[in-house]
């Protein structure tokens, strides 16, 4: 008679693997305790040790066909999650690939196309004459250092914000 152990005492794989030290030995107790737990569940629940010492012998009946079928498409269900634990998830390998600071760099410059376009305009257009005596004609009678690099600063930024409201 095989002794059954319940699903839920099933020892754990890596106390196993640490104990024993040896993956294959780890991997023939887990197939082991999938056995036993195939045949007890063939054979009905297990007997207890002082019922069997007690019970006069059975006679050994013999499987039939159905039954060693049955057993030998339980071994082939084993092997193969067997090969399926062994086999490594090539999900788990791929490491997630993230994007060089270059092409970070190139996306940024591709979303804000618009806005450097406006900002470079908009420093062209206030290196013109024209724009600097008119902005400077509204400013003579301010004495402030640096009023004139002040006034293009924020006439630049008022272009830019007045240009994201539009584009």
């Amino acid at each position: 008679m095989s002794k059954s152990t319940d699903i839920n005492n099933l020892p754990n794989i890596s106390t196993l693997t640490e104990s024993a030290g040896d993956e294959d030995n780890t991997i023939h107790e887990v197939l082991a305790e999938i056995q036993n737990e195939n045949e007890a569940q063939l054979n009905g629940p297990p007997v207890p040790i002082e019922a069997v010492q007690q019970m006069p012998p059975q006679p050994i009946s013999i499987p039939n066909q159905q039954t060693e079928q049955l057993q030998q498409l339980q071994q082939l269900q084993q092997l193969q999650q067997l090969q399926q634990l062994q086999q490594p998830n090539i999900n788990t390998f791929i490491p997630n690939q993230q994007p060089s600071k270059f092409n970070l760099i190139l996306d940024e410059i591709n979303k804000n196309i618009k806005l450097f376009t406006v900002i470079l305009v908009s420093y062209i257009l206030l290196q013109s004459p024209l724009v600097k005596n008119f902005i400077n004609s509204k400013l003579y009678h301010i004495n402030v250092p640096y009023i004139n690099t002040i006034a293009f600063a924020v006439t630049q930024v008022l272009i830019v914000l007045g240009s994201k409201i539009f584009l």
